[in-house]
């Protein structure tokens, strides 16, 4: 409902068309007992799953069964096209998505290929949060038909909007190529070969084992459980799925570790009436988490947990020959909500945003259109920031032609503060290559609240300690060029910010 938390309306994956993409006997194994498979699924085990006697029979031969239906649902045939490269599978392919695996983030989230098992959640660290486990890939070969791999690294929410896989953007290219890697270093299919199913019995199971109070399918649902407002002031830990022993009766097997169990029967003792709420900044803390986002950005004080080490390239420099390039790693999050204008943010978390910002990153930035517009409002939120912008003076009215000149002066290097030497302005580049990257100043104007702006300006190294953009007034203020606007530094840096307003204009979009 809305006013409530929105966690609560994710969906699981679709089993429409699941038979196009996933082995039936991977499916009967990760119905059967998905911890198995994965740590830290969040998808519970049939029934009992004591692993004894006629219990465990029961749960084999109705994961079979279930198995056996859902390897019935096929995709139409329009969507069953091959859309893949000649080079599909070669190891031509693979040498080149091993390389996009490297370097565009997959290891922030997935534990190396060649592992046997996922990584479990640790925390050895009490100063640091838990990470949520990662999620292995030597299973894929028994998991993934190889096309449809392919497919779901180009369109990951195509059948499961709530997934936490993001969308890279990759090409067709890109995707048969990462594909081709991820399914050749992968292990090869080593799951015992369960006895087929029964389909018929399958469909049946599909309709009353409760599997569509989750999953979307076009079948009736015979499922009845009790209301969640009809837990209320039940003791939870001797009846449902919290339960513990016989209390667990005929409820699903979650794999709650101790921590999370103790956390659900703290809440099953409330009215429950905090799902009700819903707080933007702690939705955002919740995401930044869950999306692992901390894996590769710093935030608070923090290094990233898993930050990718980029070491120095070679570009071309203008006489023709090359220079080594350091890469500096992705930008801290700890100012994001109050940085960054609230509708660029959208845009961007949502992959809207055509050009990107520090395109020298070989890490990507990946897509989150499903959450974009609560996470941004959250970011803002956490900082004060209201989930709406009025233009401030920085912004609004006309460009007076005589602020806009000193604002040209002030960018170059004539007078000015030689900003133009390193940045680069829209269409006019920076008049000398540096060895790490600079982001294009209209980009900038694109990006950044004006207050930050002017924070960022009086004093760099207060907002990103290390940072080489130097200072340019001193603590009161005042700027060296005092030949320009009285040596007014706030009022240098409008004059500089309504320039690239004027630049910005000439560019088209402001988005």
């Amino acid at each position: 409902t809305s006013g409530s938390m929105p966690e609560l309306h994710a969906v699981a994956p679709s089993l429409a068309g699941v038979g196009s993409r996933l082995h039936t006997n991977w499916l009967a194994h990760w119905i059967a007992t998905p911890p198995a498979l994965r740590a830290g699924a969040r998808m519970p085990a049939l029934a009992r799953s004591s692993g004894a006697g006629q219990d465990s029979q029961r749960r084999t031969r109705q994961a079979a069964d279930l198995a056996a239906y859902l390897a019935t649902l096929s995709d139409p045939p329009e969507d069953q096209r091959a859309t893949d490269t000649p080079t599909f599978g070669s190891p031509a392919a693979s040498a080149l998505g091993k390389g996009l695996f490297s370097t565009i983030g997959c290891s922030a989230c997935h534990t190396p290929l060649g592992s046997d098992t996922d990584a479990e959640a640790t925390n050895p660290n009490p100063s640091t949060p838990l990470k949520p486990p990662t999620i292995g890939l030597s299973s894929l070969r028994s998991k993934w038909k190889p096309r449809a791999l392919r497919d779901f690294l180009l369109r990951p929410q195509r059948h499961h909007p709530s997934t936490r896989m993001p969308d890279f953007g990759l090409s067709n290219e890109e995707a048969d190529q990462l594909a081709s890697y991820l399914l050749a270093a992968s292990q090869p299919d080593r799951l015992q070969r369960l006895v087929p199913g029964d389909p018929l019995r399958g469909r049946q199971l599909v309709a009353t084992l409760g599997c569509l109070n989750c999953h979307r399918l076009d079948l009736p649902n015979q499922f009845e459980t009790k209301r969640l407002a009809e837990l209320e002031g039940l003791d939870w830990d001797l009846w449902g799925c919290v339960a513990s022993g016989d209390g667990l009766g005929e409820a699903p097997r979650f794999t709650f570790t101790p921590a999370q169990r103790v956390a659900l029967l703290a809440f099953g003792s409330t009215d429950l009436s905090s799902l009700m709420q819903t707080v933007p900044a702690e939705f955002a803390t919740r995401q930044l988490s869950e999306r692992r986002c901390t894996a590769c950005h710093g935030r608070d004080g923090r290094l990233a947990n898993d930050q990718p080490a980029v070491a120095p390239r070679r570009v071309p420099d203008s006489r023709g020959g090359e220079r080594l390039m350091a890469l500096p790693t992705p930008p801290p999050l700890t100012y994001t909500g109050e940085q960054l204008r609230l509708r660029w943010l959208e845009e961007f978390l949502a992959g809207r945003v055509s050009s990107r910002v520090r395109p020298w990153l070989t890490v990507r930035m990946p897509r989150f259109p499903q959450t974009a517009v609560r996470l941004a409002a959250g970011l803002a939120a956490d900082h004060g920031m209201a989930a709406t912008e009025n233009p401030s003076p920085l912004t609004a009215g006309d460009i007076d032609p005589e602020l806009r000149r000193l604002g040209e002066q002030l960018l170059g290097p004539n007078g000015g503060f030689s900003c133009s030497k390193c940045h680069s302005v829209g269409a006019r580049k920076a008049q000398m290559e540096v060895g790490f990257g600079v982001i294009d100043l209209v980009q900038s104007k694109r990006r950044l609240r004006d207050a930050f702006y002017l924070r960022w300006m009086m004093n760099p190294t207060r907002v990103l300690p290390g940072t080489r953009m130097p200072a340019y007034t001193d603590e009161a203020g005042n700027s060296p060029l005092v030949k320009i606007l009285d040596g007014d530094g706030v009022r240098q840096f409008e004059a500089i910010w309504k320039s690239i307003d004027a630049r910005q204009a000439v560019a088209g979009s402001t988005r």
